[in-house]
């Protein structure tokens, strides 16, 4: 991995402002060299340096990927029985659960990780905003829940006649979604931060849950685990 330390200062010369040193700073005491990569290692780091970077609708899309990859990795782990040393009933079990969860809707996989109490009710209050509103408008193309109801008025006029209108009417701003990039990448430079927060706080804690030795570690070297990835109040947020 990377010198993380040597690189911060690097970048926040390049991004020298009090908004972007708290944002980096948030970022990058999530890659201490000592923090484990798990299942979820390369995803994190293209999210983040997209997030460096200003490529705030390739981090929103990516943290989609990866809030799709936490929950079905959540599910398929917690419900896992065989150790991989038996090879052919590891094998098998893992292709059922593999078949179970990974071609179901994301919708259900939540409420399935809420019943097998995988995340807290105000965690799958949130994720069901984040599908509603990030998933779907990124992956799905859905640009309605993004774009303000409100109308355009419009007027035509002719060059000929520039005084006299030729006709005028209204256009709900909806209707031209399709067309409004700029809105996508105005919410998604304004979101996709906290987004990516919320999604590694949850994979990053489950990923700890699953090795309880490497956290005590970790906390013995001075790795303040609880709060770096306790960033978001999922009983209080909402997206």
């Amino acid at each position: 991995m990377e010198n993380i330390k040597n690189n911060l200062s690097d970048f926040l010369s390049v991004f020298d402002t009090p908004e972007a040193s708290e944002m980096y700073f948030h970022l990058f005491e999530r890659f201490h060299m000592t923090v484990p990569s798990g299942s979820f290692g390369i995803l994190r780091h293209e999210i983040r340096n997209c997030l460096i970077f200003g490529l705030y609708q390739a981090a929103l899309t990516l943290t989609n990927h990866y809030l799709e990859r936490f929950v079905k990795v959540a599910l398929i782990k917690a419900q896992s029985t065989q150790m991989m040393t038996a090879y052919e009933s590891f094998t098998k079990e893992q292709e059922t659960l593999i078949d179970e969860y990974g071609g179901q809707a994301l919708y259900r996989n939540l409420l399935e990780a809420r019943r097998l109490e995988l995340i807290t009710e105000g965690e799958l209050a949130v994720l069901q905003g984040f599908r509603k509103f990030y998933r779907n408008t990124f992956s799905h193309f859905d640009n309605k829940e993004i774009t303000p109801d409100v109308d355009l008025h419009m007027t035509q006029f002719s060059f000929d006649n520039p005084g006299t209108p030729l006709s005028s009417g209204k256009i709900s701003l909806k209707s031209l979604g399709m067309d409004m990039g700029h809105l996508a990448a105005e919410f998604a430079k304004d979101n996709a931060l906290v987004y990516f927060l919320a999604i590694d706080d949850l994979a990053m804690r489950f990923e700890l849950r699953q090795s309880p030795g490497l956290r005590e570690v970790m906390i013995a070297n001075g790795i303040e685990v609880d709060r770096i990835f306790s960033q978001i109040n999922f009983d209080t947020y909402r997206p």
